[in-house]
């Protein structure tokens, strides 16, 4: 059973606070070197300027991952099974998963995940103009952080992360561990229940 997406998707909204926004900007700034996190790049200009960067020549990381997964959609849509819920941690413009949706088998759903709330409404509501059956779910948050993920509407086969490799980059190195560790951690919790 398909469930046809609302015309503009209910959006779960966990954007940072003005308040954290604040903290983490001043433990950066007190850091050796100082830093910014990137995640508070991300408002309109922001992701528009990264959507332009990633049409230039010398960026290549968007049009290797798309290669890429062009290459090999089909075996990753093998793995990933029929009626699944497709969960995309910081979809950005979701032009990737876009590739994955035209090649997915009965997708139950898509959640895309991302901490510039305006950029994601765009997508969102792009994205269900050409998937209208499709059940989209969008999460305004810091993927990083923990988060609870909406409760599907009707059951299906798995819960599936898609994460393009390129963000971990903005990652420092013992972020990208613990990261990479709670992602397991909640992969298979979201299996188990």
């Amino acid at each position: 059973m398909k469930i046809l997406s609302d015309p503009s998707p209910s959006l779960h909204d966990f954007e940072p606070s003005a308040g954290r926004f604040s903290d983490e900007l001043f433990f950066g700034l007190s850091q050796n070197p100082k830093s910014i996190p990137s995640k508070f790049l991300y408002d309109k200009t922001g992701c528009e300027l990264f959507d332009q960067i990633c049409c230039l020549d010398e960026y290549y990381p968007t049009r290797t991952e798309m290669l890429i997964l062009r290459d090999n959609v089909a075996e990753i849509c093998t793995l990933f099974g029929p009626e699944c819920r497709l969960l995309e941690l910081g979809s950005g413009s979701s032009a990737k998963t876009r590739v994955l949706l035209d090649h997915l088998y009965e997708a139950a759903a898509y959640v895309p995940i991302d901490i510039a709330r305006d950029h994601l409404l765009r997508s969102t509501a792009r994205l269900t103009r050409i998937y209208p059956e499709l059940c989209i779910t969008p999460v305004c948050a810091d993927f990083t952080s923990t988060l609870t993920l909406p409760e599907p509407p009707y059951a299906m086969q798995r819960t599936v992360a898609f994460f393009p490799g390129s963000t971990i980059g903005n990652l420092s190195r013992p972020k990208r561990r613990s990261f990479s560790a709670g992602l397991r951690f909640s992969a298979a919790s979201v299996a188990d229940s």
